[in-house]
């Protein structure tokens, strides 16, 4: 059976399915417009009674047929795109450079002025290939029925994006993702990354002119891409340790990206170690029954006292979702106040616990939660467990200003005691680094100086991440 899902992808379409049409996640929604239009019973549980008044369904769940009229159904799409700096930069150039963070979920790109440094324009969009999964796993997976379609619809969308910003004429494009994004830009075959032994099919930093990549755009410029340390942990984390200086610091200090993939590093001048942890896309409030990006209206942060719940939002807009930093806040929040137990359950036997109007999260929201939590938790300890306690740690993620770090140590996420700064974008503040430095050397040192540890292979891995489980 063709769903109406399949026809949007073929389409090239932007619609989430995170699940890649396997009916699980609730987010391929689509407005039907022809009347009496039927409900599934899954539609009849997953998807409000408002919703399904106004016509919503999800597009995995009916066959497709010419006859019936719809409407792709999205939220606003607003992305942080505030990164942490140092301004510190003597360099004069005159023209206009690039920076772009291709992430899973959401790409950024902004336009900086050389001779100021300073940023021009800002483009923030989701990734049109959440239409074929949420995670890098769904991606590569589709990826072998039709690699080239993900590399189309990538391409297609910042291309259109570049002619919209068109009379702003640039000599280069820094290009910063995980091992996924950037060779599926570069139009490359994922499927070595989907089987042992993952082998990544370009590691190396790039240089190639823009020609070669963008068909229909007038400009010419070189393309620069990072290099990757391993199959899983990408140029994404080797812009964040070039933007925090990791690699030049006495003391050790740690990264942690709270994205889809949770790439960890921990280092100094003297070495590196990083890991990624395959969270998910919990932290980006994906796989969330009222889960969502940090928009304005996201609940961004929950407070609970004597059984009353007060929450704020992103430019306090009327509660649309719950992002990542909302969610973190959540559980915190329901820890200290004794409304679940260690194992996640609620302990008054209740189905789900209301936030605000119509936004909520259920037992099995928990249970995604607990996962990603597990994940980073698990590789935070292993490379403690290599390389000692640490003097700093970083962590990345477009939480902004709201993430709060008593949260974090809270859930157990984080070890207490420790000196933590939340710093915006790390990847995106790598790229402006490379952007105006060009320290291609430098990228070379980071990569030969960090090794590589795949937690499926730790031999305490299993038990940390049982550990993570646990509130």
């Amino acid at each position: 059976m063709k769903t109406i899902l399949d026809v949007i992808q073929e389409k090239g379409q932007l619609l989430q399915g995170s699940c890649n049409g396997h009916q699980k996640c609730g987010k391929c929604k689509i407005k039907v417009l022809n009347e009496n239009f039927p409900v599934t019973p899954l539609e009849q549980k997953i998807l409000t009674p408002h919703e399904i008044a106004m016509g919503i369904r999800l597009a995995c769940l009916h066959e497709y047929q010419e006859s019936i009229k719809y409407q792709i159904w999205q939220s606003d799409m607003s992305i942080l795109t505030k990164m942490y700096l140092k301004n510190n930069d003597n360099i004069i150039e005159d023209g206009y450079g690039l920076i772009t963070d291709i992430g899973t979920t959401t790409v950024v790109m902004c336009w900086v002025d050389l001779k100021t440094g300073k940023i021009i324009a800002t483009s923030a969009f989701k990734n049109p290939q959440v239409a074929y999964g949420s995670d890098v796993i769904s991606r590569i997976e589709f990826s072998k029925k039709n690699q080239k379609q993900l590399t189309e619809i990538l391409l297609s969308k910042i291309e259109a994006v570049l002619i919209e910003k068109a009379d702003i004429k640039i000599k280069r494009m820094i290009v910063c993702g995980n091992t996924v994004m950037t060779n599926l830009f570069l139009n490359c075959d994922v499927s070595s990354l989907g089987h042992v032994p993952f082998k990544i099919p370009i590691k190396k930093t790039q240089i190639i002119s823009s020609k070669q990549i963008f068909k229909n755009i007038n400009q010419q410029f070189l393309v620069y891409t990072f290099p990757h340390i391993g199959p899983f942990v990408g140029g994404d984390i080797v812009a964040g340790v070039l933007a925090l200086d990791i690699d030049k610091e006495n003391n050790l200090k740690m990264l942690i990206d709270l994205g889809t993939n949770g790439e960890i590093v921990v280092g100094n001048k003297d070495g590196m170690m990083a890991t990624s942890s395959a969270a998910g896309p919990a932290f980006e409030g994906v796989g969330i029954t009222c889960g969502g990006p940090s928009i304005p209206g996201a609940i961004s942060e929950v407070t609970i006292k004597d059984n009353k719940v007060t929450y704020h939002t992103i430019d306090n807009k009327a509660a649309k979702c719950i992002c990542g930093s909302g969610l973190i806040s959540l559980f915190a929040s329901l820890k200290r106040n004794d409304i679940i137990d260690e194992l996640g359950r609620f302990k008054n036997s209740k189905k789900q616990f209301n936030i605000a109007y119509n936004i909520y999260i259920t037992q099995k929201d928990i249970q995604t939660f607990q996962l990603a939590k597990a994940a980073i938790q698990a590789g935070v300890k292993a490379l403690l467990d290599e390389n000692g306690n640490v003097d700093q740690i970083y962590i990345s993620g477009g939480f902004g200003s709201h993430l709060q770090v008593k949260d974090l140590v809270e859930l157990k996420i984080l070890p207490p005691g420790v000196n933590v700064e939340c710093v915006n974008n790390s990847a995106l503040s790598g790229a402006y680094t490379l952007l105006r430095h060009q320290d291609l050397k430098r990228l070379d040192h980071i990569v030969d100086a960090c090794k590589n540890i795949n937690l499926a292979e730790y031999p305490d891995f299993d038990d940390y991440l049982i550990d993570g489980l646990y509130f």
